[in-house]
């Protein structure tokens, strides 16, 4: 039985997940763009 709280929160991960696949693509780009070097940078 799924009650508010639930619903909410599920929301709540689909919203983030598009956040973190925009964020996991660009930084797939600038991996093959620049290699190791800019992951060390930026992290």
């Amino acid at each position: 039985m799924l009650n508010r709280k639930m619903i909410n929160f599920f929301i709540f991960v689909l919203e983030n997940l598009g956040d973190f696949i925009e964020f996991y693509l660009i930084m797939i780009a600038n991996f093959k763009q620049k290699g190791t070097i800019w992951i060390i940078t930026h992290f």
